[in-house]
Formats: C-alpha cells, structure tokens, sequence
C-alpha cells in the first residue's frame, strides 16, 4: 500500500547485500580465516556472519545501484527495485504451473493453479517483504515441478534432468539443506 520498506528487518537484507557486493576480491595465497570475505557462501552484516540466503543476497546485490552512494541513503526508493527479483521468481513459477497442469490436464484448470499460487505467498505466508520465504516457494516448486516432467515425460528426458539439476541447486543456495530435503521429502512422499 506504500513504498518504502515494510519490515523493520528488511533493510538489514539490503544492508548484507550490499556489503556482500563491496566485498574485496578473495585472494587464495594470503588468506586468513579473519579477513572479509574469507569465506564467499556466508553473507556478513558489519563483516559478522548473517543466516541470510545466498541466491538471495546475489538477487540483491544484482539489483543494487553500481554508484558509490551509501545505501541507507536510498533504502526508500530501493524497496521496489529490491522486490523486483522475487516477483519475477514468482512470475516464472506460475508460469511454469499454468504450463504443467495445461499439458497434462486443462486450461481452466491450469489457471486456476498459478492464481492459487500467486496468491498464497501473499495471503497465507504474508510474502509482502524480502524477509518471508517467496523464494523458497518459488525455488522448490519449480524443483518439483521439473521432476514431475522428467517423471511423465517420455522424450527430452535430458533436458528435465537437466532443469531438475539447475533446480536444485538454486534450492540448494537459497536454503542449503533444508531445501533439498524439502524437495526430496516431496518426491519421496510422492513415490510413496
């Protein structure tokens, strides 16, 4: 309902991106598990390690200003350019929803699929801000969603291998092992 940042958490999210994005290039010879950026998976907020995702730091960091301005200048008018990679996340998953459930059932069916996707981030996980899991949801369902083609389908078998892969390892940067065995934990169920 307005711009600016919803959650008092929110902009420490955008405060580790940026600093994952100012951080000096990791030298292998000299380096001492003290240095900043000793260690590139762990995000830090004031070089002390954060439990922030690490797709979503890059997702982030991405979206950033390249100026040299200080980012607590901008956090206002960076809300929305912030968000922007998550809705596309969301996006592309409906998409592919609506074109799983089309292929395999029916159209009305299928749209009514990614509009109950795109409206459970927000009503039942409030998935208004950064801070919520909208890209959990997204990273996972489109893990699931590439297994079950590879699963049904006969032909390009390796290309849903292929996307299943790159599927998980984005669940896998975005959770770590939580992900996967949310995912797997799916599957099996499902084989069940």
């Amino acid at each position: 309902s307005r711009l600016g940042v919803w959650e008092p958490w929110e902009a420490s999210y955008i405060l580790v991106a940026q600093e994952y994005a100012s951080r000096p290039a990791f030298d292998v010879a000299g380096a001492r598990p003290t240095d900043p950026g000793y260690n590139w998976a762990v995000p830090t907020l004031k070089q002390k390690p954060v439990s922030v995702s690490l797709l979503q730091t890059w997702l982030l960091s991405a979206s950033l200003p390249r100026a040299q301005t200080e980012v607590s200048e901008l956090l206002g008018d960076l809300a929305r350019q912030a968000r922007l990679p998550f809705a596309l996340f969301l996006l592309l998953t409906a998409g592919c929803i609506f074109a799983f459930v089309r292929r395999h059932f029916h159209a009305l069916g299928a749209l009514g699929a990614s509009i109950a996707f795109m409206t459970l981030p927000v009503v039942y996980l409030g998935a208004h801000s950064l801070a919520t899991p909208t890209l959990f949801l997204s990273t996972t369902t489109l893990a699931m969603l590439a297994w079950a083609q590879l699963f049904l389908e006969k032909e390009r078998r390796l290309l849903w291998g292929a996307l299943f892969g790159v599927a998980l390892v984005l669940t896998f940067l975005d959770q770590r092992l939580i992900g996967l065995f949310t995912v797997f934990g799916a599957i099996v169920t499902f084989a069940l």
